[in-house]
This record gives C-alpha cells, sequence and structure tokens, in this order.
C-alpha cells in the first residue's frame, strides 16, 4: 500500500540546503509505503527499514514502514541530517511523510483493515511511551507523526466517530494485555475522562495502548481508575461462569485483580487505597444486579463461611460474595483455584 507525493512544494524550507545545488529547484517529493500481506499490514523485515533517497540508506527507520524521498543526505548515503530550525528541508519532508501516513492509515480504513493492524504500522517497539529514537533523522518523523496524530481524526470510538490521539485516554498499561480492553468493555459507550474520550475496546489492550500513549493519548493514574470505574453505571454487568464451573466471576472485580497484579508496588498502594474509596466491592445481589459497596472508613471486609448465601444486615460488616469465592468448590479446590485471587481480592 502506498501513498506517494510528487509535488512538495519546498518554499522557505530550505534550512540545510545549499544554495548553488539547489537553486531553482522548487519541488521534491516523498513517498511511504507498508508491506501487505492478504490486504493486510505484514511486519516488514529488519533489514529494510531504512530511510530511502531512492537508495537505502544506512539510517534506520522507527517504524515498520517504507520512508522514501528526496532528502539530503551525506555524500556516502549513510546520514540523513536534520537541523533544529523550523525550515530544515529534511524536517519538512518529514512532516510530509507524517501527512502521508494519515492518508495511508486512511486508505486502510477505507478497506476496512481493523485499527489494530494499522496501529501495528506505529509500532517503535520502545522500552516506554516517548522514549527517543536511535538517530535525529528517526527523532525528527516520530514528532512528525506524533504532531500529526495528535490534530488529526484517527481513532475509532465505540459510538463510531474517531478521535485525535492528544484527545484520547485510555487504561493504565499492565503486563497483561486483556486487562485494558475488558477494562473499557465495563463503560458505558460514551465515557469520558477529563474531556478525553476512551477508543474502542480492542484498542485498548496493552500492547495497542503503548502504541497509542506513545504518539499523545494519556494513561490513566491507578487512582484515575478506580475512580472511574467507581462513578461508572455498572449495573448491566452480570456475573459469568467460571472455566472450572465450581464459582462464579465478577467481570468488575476481575479486572481489579488484573490492575493490581499489573501494577508496580507503590501503584498498587495507590490503586487499592482508590478501590477501597469506591463502591466497587460486590457484597450480593437482587434481581441479578450486583449490590457493591465501598469498604473504607471502617467497614469490616471477611470471606463469607462456606455456607452463608446471603447478605449480612449488620452495619460496618461486609462479606463478599458467596459465589465467588465458595461457589460449590470444596475447601481443598478453592485454595489450589482461587489462590492468587485471593491474595488480590486481600489487598484489595
Amino acid at each position: 500500500m502506498l501513498a506517494h507525493d510528487a509535488d512538495v512544494e519546498i518554499g522557505d524550507n530550505r534550512g540545510g540546503l545549499e544554495t548553488y545545488a539547489w537553486e531553482g529547484i522548487e519541488i521534491s517529493e516523498v513517498s511511504i509505503a507498508a508491506l501487505l500481506e492478504d490486504n493486510e499490514p505484514a511486519e516488514l523485515p529488519q533489514a529494510w527499514r531504512h530511510f530511502h533517497v531512492f537508495l537505502p540508506t544506512a539510517d534506520p527507520c522507527p517504524y515498520p514502514l517504507l520512508v522514501n524521498g528526496a532528502f539530503v543526505s551525506d555524500l556516502s548515503r549513510q546520514e540523513i541530517r536534520v537541523g533544529e530550525q523550523r525550515n530544515d528541508y529534511n524536517r519538512f519532508l518529514m512532516r510530509r511523510v507524517a501527512a502521508l501516513f494519515r492518508d495511508l492509515a486512511n486508505q486502510f480504513r477505507s478497506s476496512h483493515v481493523p485499527m489494530k493492524q494499522v496501529l501495528r504500522l506505529l509500532d517503535r517497539r520502545v522500552t516506554s511511551p516517548g522514549a527517543p529514537a536511535a538517530t535525529g533523522a528517526g527523532q525528527a518523523l516520530y514528532e512528525a507523526v506524533r504532531d500529526e496524530l495528535a490534530v488529526s481524526p484517527f481513532l475509532p470510538l465505540e459510538s463510531g466517530g474517531l478521535v485525535a490521539l492528544n484527545q484520547c485516554v485510555v487504561p493504565p498499561l499492565v503486563s497483561v494485555g486483556s486487562v485494558g480492553e475488558e477494562f473499557r468493555k465495563l463503560l458505558p459507550v460514551e465515557v469520558g475522562h477529563n474531556g478525553r474520550h476512551f477508543p474502542k475496546a480492542t484498542l485498548c489492550r496493552s500492547e495497542l495502548a503503548q502504541v497509542v500513549i506513545d504518539h499523545g493519548a494519556v494513561p490513566l493514574s491507578p487512582r484515575e481508575a478506580a475512580n472511574v470505574l467507581g462513578t461508572a453505571d455498572l449495573s448491566g454487568i452480570e456475573l459469568k461462569e467460571h472455566e472450572s464451573g465450581g464459582v462464579l466471576v465478577d467481570p468488575v472485580l476481575h479486572v481489579l485483580e488484573g490492575l493490581w497484579a499489573g501494577l508496580g508496588l507503590g501503584d498498587r498502594v495507590e490503586f487499592a487505597a482508590a478501590v477501597r474509596h469506591n463502591p466497587l466491592f460486590p457484597v450480593g445481589r437482587e434481581q441479578d444486579v450486583v449490590h457493591r459497596v465501598a469498604t473504607d472508613g471502617g467497614v469490616a471486609c471477611f470471606y463469607p463461611p462456606r455456607s452463608l448465601k446471603c447478605t449480612v444486615p449488620l452495619e460496618r460488616l461486609s462479606f463478599l460474595m458467596q459465589e465467588l469465592c465458595w461457589g460449590a468448590l470444596l475447601p481443598t479446590e478453592r485454595t489450589h483455584l482461587l489462590k492468587d485471587l485471593l491474595t488480590a481480592w486481600q489487598s484489595l
């Protein structure tokens, strides 16, 4: 899939150009391409991931894309130098590449290619969002793409619209990728936070959310994640049967477990404190609606006796739903099956 601009007007963007060599040249060109397999973006071989000045240079491209243009390089074609001034010619061409990526993404969207596939073209494989690129040219392209997607409608919403990345918020990043997607599925379609919007649930998986954050979106803090869940309407969330068939699973509690397990020690403390402050602890249900309470403020929380299958009307005393922590399990089965969950529940 190719996007090509053969009529790039240089204008005043002549920083770094030799006046004599470029005298009278007013038009430049640039192109960008993604490798396709079965009409979907495919992994680009590492050896191909270099900037091209009609022939490959030694300068690596930070994205799994082919980028070719009339860049100015050194005589050995090893390096594409990028100046700091706004009118630098190579930096200007990088901005044109970023605009072409937006056009490329629109081509994929019109071909009904899933956005999660398109996002993989933006995966720089960095250890943390915002990490600098290996070279000046790579950093200039990264900054140009980030700036372009910050203002262009790009990510799809559950409601069907598109949102620019600087108007996007995603769940906290944790090691288990599916937790962010499950978090988003608990929330109403139109939910937002601090004026930002959540993208489609499938795009909130950690491996995709990291790419989104790398290009301008912001993640919820642990405290914000608990507060977003605590203020959402969770009445429509139904319990599910555990794969063992012995107990039920509360999707809200399951997400809380996943976030807690994936956070660092300091973030766990912050998260647990915020969870206790919100009505998230499932103590019973009536007509299939789970009743949830906040557990701070002196409320004592216990596992129920195995035989207790109802709520207890005692002030400052709460039992976790029997269906979640006992069900039909025998004590030895419970210890084996729910060992890790019991640790998370006690911490939360």
